[in-house]
């Protein structure tokens, strides 16, 4: 804080050993006995910035312990496939936010972020993966825009009304109302040029 000017810090993507297991903290980075994210988040805000969190929360990878436990969660194209949820060279799978257990997931896995970890900022990221095209889905009565509207209405009934949400990777317009901020513009990489 003393060196960089700001009053938010956000722990982005690394902390967790893989997407769809969020509470499976990298050991070594997150050690218990230091308080896990807990600690992190504390001492965050005990240097006065707010403590932020990135998570996406209907996202899995291939080899997650979410995606072995519950591969019915996973939304599948038309031709029967799970479908690739990809982006910036990363290959993943979206969660079915028309599926009231995916939905119940999300809650436990954010209310912990917000109530246990004590983050009161988070960086959603991925949204888009709650409603991918498809018909193999829990319920193909809900709209593509329906099933985002309950995804979004998740995350903030489970943040609760005082987190700051910043929407990644979401429509606009479906996320007013939900979201307190929003990154409009794609992910940056490691390279000027596209490969």
């Amino acid at each position: 804080r003393t060196k960089i000017p700001t009053n938010v810090a956000v722990v982005d993507d690394g902390y967790m050993t893989a997407w769809g297991d969020w509470d499976s903290l990298k050991p070594k980075k997150f050690p218990v006995e230091e308080g896990g994210l807990r600690g992190v988040a504390d001492n965050i805000r005990d240097n006065g910035m707010r403590p932020g969190l990135w998570l996406a929360p209907f996202t899995c990878d291939k080899k997650s312990k979410l995606l072995k436990d519950h591969p019915d969660w996973v939304i599948r194209n038309d031709e029967g496939r799970t479908a690739n949820s990809s982006n910036c060279g990363k290959f993943f799978y979206g969660l079915d936010a028309t599926n009231p257990e995916v939905r119940a997931y999300v809650y436990k896995i954010v209310q912990r972020a917000v109530k246990d970890w004590g983050f009161d900022v988070l960086k959603i990221d991925f949204l888009y993966a709650a409603c991918l095209a498809g018909n193999g889905k829990y319920d193909l009565s809900i709209s593509r825009a329906e099933a985002m509207h309950l995804a979004l209405s998740t995350i903030r009934a489970a943040a609760g009304p005082t987190t700051f949400l910043i929407g990644c990777g979401c429509p606009i317009g479906t996320a007013v109302g939900y979201v307190d901020g929003m990154r409009v513009s794609a992910d940056t990489g490691p390279t000027w040029y596209p490969a």
